[in-house]
Parts: C-alpha cells; sequence; structure tokens
C-alpha cells in the first residue's frame, strides 16, 4: 500500500492541515509516530491536559472512500509553537502497548507447571487493564519449570525477560487499541510482498556476530554468519513490522520499520533480515541479586519449606508447587549435624544469591518474641521445651516450667511436678560429702523383697534377717 499525503487522516486531535509525519518500530520497542500539524491554540491548549487518555488514529482513505488503520496510539510528548501566521502542534505517540510500561509491579510465581504464556498475561493483568491485554505466543509455549519473581518491574519489562527464556523479542501490535503482545516473530497470513528492486544496502554486524559466539543463546541454538547479515531498502509500500517481504528472489522479514513524509509521499525504509536473526541474549532479573525475602512458612517437607512472600503477594497461590531448599548451620555428608527446621506460619528470610531466582533458598527464620536480655541464648522448640543459656547458668525448661533443671556454679536443681525416675541396667552411684534425702510423707527403700519405709516419727523394717549394732 502506498501511501500520499492526501489519504491520511489523524483521529482524536483537531489538526487544521497534517504538515509532517513520520514512524519508527522494531522488535522489543514499541511503535512511535510522530506528527506536526497547524492547529488552533484556542482549542490546543486545554486539550493538552487531557491529551494522555486519547487514543489517536492515524488512518489511510482510498479512492472507494474506505478506511484503513496503519496507527494508533497514545500521547507521549505535547508541544504547542504558536508562530506568526499559525499555530504548529508537534505530537510524540505510542502504541497502546506502552501502557505496559508505566508501573512497576510485585508478583511471584511459583506453580511451576504454569506456561510462560500464562504468566506472563497474569502479570500484565495487574495494572487496572484486566483481560484487555492479550499475549500471543508465537513460540512454542511450556511450563516455567522454575521459580520467577517480578520484582520492582513493569509488565513490558518481564514480558521482555519472559520472551528471552525462549531467545526471541517481543513485537506490538500498532493498530489495537489495547496492549497486544506478540511473543516472536508474528505469523501473519497472506500473500508475500514484492518489494521493488530500488535504492537498497547491505550491512554486516561482526561485532553482534561475535558477541553470539561468546554467549549462549536461551535454547542453544547456533548462529551462522548470514544471520548477521542485514538489508536496508528504501520503499514507497508500506508495510509493518514483522511482514514476510521478498526481495531480490530471496525472503526476508522485516526487521525495523522507519517512514517520513516526504514530498507528499510516505518514504519507507526497511531493515530486511532472515528468521534466524531475530535473536535474544538470556535476560537476567538483576534486581534481585543479593536481595533478601520475608516469607511466610506455609509448608515443611523434610529440609524444605513452601513460602508465601508477604511483601510480594497479596495472597498465596494455593497451587505452588515450589520448595525453597532450607539451610542450616552446620550439616555432613554423613547426615550429621543441625536439623532445626521451621514450623508453620513462622517467617522465613530468603536469600537470593545470584540474578536468578530459581538459586534462591531459606537462610534463617525472623524471632517474633526474642528475649529481653539480648545476651541469653535460646534453642525453644514449638511444643514449649527450650534450652536457656545465660551468663549464669544452663537451663532445661518444660512447657509451663512444670519441670526444670539449673545448672550452675552453685550447684544442679532439678525441680519437677511430676515424677522422677532413674534406671539403669548396671549401678547407679551417688557419691558426696553428704547426701541428703528430703521428702514430706515418706521415703521407700527397696531391695527385693527386704523393705525400708520411713514416715513421720516411724520406721518399719521388713525382712529375712535384721540386723542391729552390729557388723
Amino acid at each position: 500500500m502506498k501511501i500520499t499525503h492526501q489519504c491520511l487522516r489523524v483521529k482524536g486531535i483537531d489538526f487544521l492541515r497534517l504538515q509532517n509525519m513520520t514512524i519508527h518500530h522494531r522488535p522489543n520497542h514499541f511503535a512511535f509516530m510522530q506528527l506536526i500539524g497547524e492547529a488552533d491554540a484556542a482549542v490546543m491548549e486545554p486539550f493538552m491536559t487531557k491529551s494522555e487518555e486519547t487514543l489517536i488514529t492515524v488512518c489511510v482513505i482510498d479512492l472507494r472512500g474506505e478506511e484503513t488503520v496503519i496507527f494508533r496510539g497514545y500521547i507521549l510528548k505535547f508541544h504547542l509553537r504558536e508562530k506568526k501566521h499559525y499555530s504548529q502542534v508537534k505530537i510524540l505517540l505510542a502504541d497502546a502497548s506502552y501502557r505496559l510500561d508505566l508501573q512497576q509491579e510485585r508478583k511471584s510465581f511459583q506453580n511451576l507447571q504454569k506456561n510462560y504464556g500464562s504468566i506472563v498475561s497474569e502479570a500484565c493483568q495487574q495494572n487496572g487493564l484486566g483481560d484487555k491485554v492479550q499475549v500471543i505466543m508465537k513460540v512454542p509455549d511450556k511450563p516455567i519449570g522454575e521459580f520467577i519473581l517480578q520484582l520492582d518491574e513493569t509488565d513490558w519489562a518481564f514480558a521482555r525477560r519472559m520472551a528471552s527464556h525462549f531467545g526471541v523479542p517481543v513485537f506490538t501490535d500498532c493498530l489495537a487499541e489495547h496492549p497486544v503482545l506478540f511473543i516472536g516473530l508474528p505469523q501473519k497470513e497472506g500473500k508475500e510482498s514484492v518489494l521493488d528492486r530500488a535504492e537498497y544496502s547491505i550491512c554486516y554486524r561482526d561485532g553482534k556476530r561475535q558477541f553470539w559466539q561468546e554467549n549462549a543463546l536461551a535454547d542453544k541454538r547456533q548462529s551462522m554468519a548470514e544471520d548477521f547479515v542485514c538489508r536496508f531498502v528504501e520503499s514507497d509500500e508500506y508495510l509493518p513490522l514483522g511482514a514476510k517481504v521478498s526481495f531480490g528472489g530471496k525472503s526476508y522479514y522485516i526487521a525495523a520499520v522507519t517512514g517520513k513524509l516526504r514530498d507528499g509521499m510516505l518514504h519507507m525504509r526497511y531493515r530486511l533480515a532472515g528468521r534466524e536473526s531475530f535473536m535474544v541474549s538470556l535476560m537476567k532479573n538483576s534486581s534481585c541479586a543479593g536481595l533478601v525475602l520475608i516469607g511466610q512458612v506455609k509448608e515443611v517437607q523434610q529440609d524444605k519449606v513452601k513460602v508465601h512472600f508477604v511483601h510480594v503477594d497479596a495472597k498465596y497461590d494455593e497451587g505452588t508447587t515450589k520448595w525453597f531448599p532450607y539451610s542450616t548451620s552446620y550439616s555432613s555428608s554423613d547426615g550429621s549435624g543441625w536439623y532445626v527446621m521451621p514450623s508453620e506460619g513462622d517467617y522465613v528470610r530468603v536469600f537470593f544469591p545470584t540474578q536468578e531466582e530459581k538459586d534462591a533458598f531459606c537462610v534463617s527464620t525472623v524471632n517474633a518474641a526474642p528475649p529481653a536480655n539480648t545476651r541469653n541464648k535460646t534453642l525453644r522448640a514449638p511444643g514449649g521445651k527450650e534450652l536457656l543459656l545465660t551468663d549464669d547458668s544452663v537451663h532445661l525448661i518444660t512447657k509451663h516450667q512444670d519441670t526444670f533443671i539449673d545448672m550452675s556454679g552453685t550447684g544442679i536443681h532439678v525441680s519437677t511436678s511430676n515424677a522422677i525416675k532413674v534406671r539403669a541396667d548396671k549401678k547407679v552411684i551417688l557419691r558426696g560429702k553428704e547426701i541428703e534425702f528430703l521428702a514430706e510423707k515418706k521415703i521407700k527403700l527397696m531391695a527385693g523383697g527386704t523393705t525400708a519405709i520411713m514416715t513421720h516419727g516411724e520406721i518399719q523394717l521388713a525382712a529375712k534377717d535384721i540386723l542391729v549394732g552390729g557388723i
């Protein structure tokens, strides 16, 4: 389609006359259009403050009066200039997908069976656009397989990072009223367009080739020298980004679009490349390296836990399948060491040592009830059993303090509201300078059939032979 100045129409803003138009579009970027036109300043000044929510449509009207939209977008910049005989307005538009790049979001994806397309769609519904956003997978979708974290990242940046897991860029639809993202090269139905052999140039990007040789692609795909040869073609034929074209008897895809009104005609400049040239290196989550997040334990299994990131997700996903390893202060290959796992409901610190979320692990818990004396060291089990180390003593305490053992420099004190039982298969030896037994009611000693019972004011002895005062 060839576009002349006379057949262009701009809707959404009152231009008296369109003076100039430029358009730019390439993978992993929004489509931008700049419009310059004459306008009534009295109309433009109040419109300027309301322009950010106005959808501007640029279309072409053919000889039969039928309209074909070539761009829809929102105003990013608005400049009004008063000249001697007229007022001039210059606006910069971005396609609807730019609305995904306005607000940073936080969300974790811990259901490892979910597909990439599903989590990108889910992320893009957070910013008030809801189901108006479309995410279209142009590569075979697959489960994420590993924990993924969106952290202070716009939905647009997140979508590009997820697309890089397939080694492909994101393409936007510059005709849509609402954001539409293509993960991978759009496959549009229709006849392959033929570009006339006009002005063109060839460029070989050796620096990019060397970069790819040193950095493997996400899918381990190998590149060829031809992948880094691109052709720049001048044409008056208007074609969208990603369109398949024929040039010089070979098939290519449009890898970049630039257009400008000149001499009453929209002149286009295209960068043509082969299908394999649309390569993107794996993008990592640089914002999470060295990060520590607080999470609440939802489930415990051996040395792993499931976690709800309370400062990331408003609600815990019950479909979570991610288990985080829980580190211990010491563990040996033979299984010896410390095994002190948190309980459900406890708060833990999750550490991210690298730029890859999958390497995250729990490092410690957050003490909800620290002791008043910070010098005291405590090891307490959920059932209330406690080992307390103070400056002066060691205390072993059971729940409600019904039994406790104090060990200090003055001795050992054992106190309990229940029975104390001492049993040995061999001897029990009590040795001291003095041994004192005290009982409020009774002391009973038994050995075989011999019994000695001491009560208040009375001693009872029972034996076959009783020897008194002799040896």
